[in-house]
């Protein structure tokens, strides 16, 4: 999903977030967790690209599959059952509501991206060598604009 899409729907769920808890905390949070995660791509970015910053490069380069290496720290499913954990033990609305942002970006990125179903768990991406081919079933269109994967 595009940041602008990520940011509608994190607005949304937020204010149902808040109609439920009555916490600004906790909506707050989510809204802002459920696309700051996408903060992880600059780094991937980075990574393929480290001596080039373009914000429109970079978007296109991100939506069309086009990085070297996808690592994306933050879109991990192993997180999100951390993050589970620690908001079940702690009780702390920041962390309740850093993972109902992280749960809600990364069900929508599962759903509606090309990504592989154990693509968005690090441990698959760790053992594929973090191949973006590997990861992500890059569709025709962006293999005959010339994209590789990154390789």
């Amino acid at each position: 999903m595009r940041l602008y899409q990520h940011m509608a729907v994190s607005g949304i769920i937020s204010a149902g977030v808040y109609a439920a808890s009555r916490s600004m905390v906790i909506a707050g949070t989510s809204f802002l967790a459920g696309f700051l995660i996408d903060l992880d791509h600059i780094i991937d970015y980075w990574l393929s690209h480290p001596w080039r910053f373009n914000l429109r490069h970079f978007f296109v380069t991100c939506h069309e599959y086009r990085l070297k290496s996808i690592y994306l720290f933050l879109h991990s499913w192993e997180l999100i059952i951390m993050l589970c954990l620690l908001a079940y033990v702690s009780r702390n609305g920041v962390v309740l509501g850093l993972m109902l942002g992280f749960v809600q970006h990364l069900a929508l990125d599962q759903i509606f991206n090309y990504v592989y179903p154990a693509g968005y768990f690090f441990i698959y991406r760790w053992r594929v060598g973090f191949r973006c081919d590997a990861v992500f079933e890059i569709p025709h269109a962006f293999r005959e604009a010339g994209n590789d994967g990154g390789h």
